[in-house]
């Protein structure tokens, strides 16, 4: 097949939304020259559209293809267009994540507590798969998000910056829902703030009017200090207690807000101290742990 039947059945693949013909395609322009440019933007854009449902697509050859399609060269379809296709990859990527993620849940939530079973240990359960389940797509999260870096670098202006951020602080507050699973992951939160730290001084130096702080985490700070843990039983009981009776009241709401407030100072106090986290452990982590315990045992059972 010569070059340029090639290139029409690429073409015509890419704008039908054929996105693995086009990939194929495009792959075989480049075998027979790997300077066309327009062949390489076309593999990275629907490489980009394909890694929405096949985790074979890694986001360094989307990556690559698409510098190799942009270096000296303008799409025929114009930057704008190139830059939203690759903003409609990033959303599809997350919404096809977010149902995954549902889905597991729901069918994890599908196994009954075992008879005789503590309904406060099955409902634990059940939030630690859901944090569990949230930790294994960070990865393509962080791949989604440098698809949106590279958008960026096409044409930096106030909307492409304010959605690079809203798509930072969305992986931080969907963290925060669910256990705060970055906590665990130094090298992703280390990107994730490098990458607002310096896209906040872009904003900045552009004069444009951005959240300039990070949605707030949500961890029991003192519980953590005090067991060393952030998933220690005692831990997860009051983070249990914290969104199923205090979250859903209005002074319960005061209160968590005042404990974010002060919580941190002491926290970090505690940690640096072995013998104060003995000291709270057995004086108020481990009575208050089980009072909560009861309560949450106590307003389950009332549900029934």
């Amino acid at each position: 097949m010569d070059i340029n039947t090639l290139k029409d059945l690429a073409n015509s693949s890419f704008l039908a939304s054929s996105y693995r013909d086009s990939y194929k395609y495009s792959s075989s322009i480049i075998e027979a020259d790997p300077n066309e440019s327009e062949a390489w933007l076309i593999k990275g854009l629907s490489a980009a559209a394909m890694m929405v449902d096949d985790d074979t697509i890694k986001v360094e050859e989307v990556l690559f293809s698409l510098d190799r399609g942009l270096k000296n060269h303008t799409p025929s379809f114009g930057i704008e267009n190139t830059q939203s296709l690759i903003e409609n990859c990033y959303a599809d990527i997350i919404k096809s994540l977010e149902a995954s993620h549902k889905e597991k849940i729901i069918d994890h939530h599908k196994v009954p507590m075992p008879a005789g079973g503590s309904a406060v240990l099955h409902r634990l359960a059940q939030k630690g798969f859901a944090r569990l389940s949230a930790k294994g797509f960070i990865p393509k999260r962080i791949a989604a998000i440098r698809l949106l870096e590279k958008s960026l670098s096409l044409n930096e202006n106030e909307a492409s910056l304010k959605s690079i951020i809203a798509a930072v602080d969305s992986f931080y507050s969907h963290s925060s829902e669910y256990m705060d699973y970055l906590k665990d992951e130094p090298e992703a939160t280390s990107y994730l703030s490098q990458l607002r730290t310096s896209l906040i001084s872009k904003a900045n130096a552009a004069g444009i009017q951005v959240n300039t702080v990070p949605p707030a985490k949500s961890g029991c700070f003192i519980a953590t200090a005090a067991t060393g843990s952030y998933d220690h039983p005692k831990v997860l009981v009051l983070r249990l207690f914290r969104d199923e009776i205090l979250q859903k009241h209005k002074l319960g709401q005061i209160f968590i807000a005042y404990y974010y407030r002060v919580s941190p100072s002491i926290a970090s106090k505690i940690e640096n101290s072995e013998l104060r986290k003995k000291l709270v452990l057995g004086a108020f982590i481990t009575p208050l742990a089980f009072v909560v315990t009861w309560i949450v045992k106590a307003t389950q059972t009332k549900k029934r």
